[in-house]
């Protein structure tokens, strides 16, 4: 299997605006709608 790493894992913490033990969100930058989040959930073993 291919090694990926997602490019939001570079974000730094202070960007987040909430997580758990399987993902954090941030909001998004050129959002469709205000308030717009991503939810982002790393791969596992991450």
């Amino acid at each position: 299997m291919p090694s990926f790493e997602s490019p939001f894992l570079a974000m730094p913490v202070s960007d987040w605006l909430c997580s758990n033990d399987l993902a954090f969100t941030i909001f998004d930058q050129f959002p469709v709608s205000p308030g717009h989040q991503l939810p982002e959930a790393p791969a596992p073993g991450i």
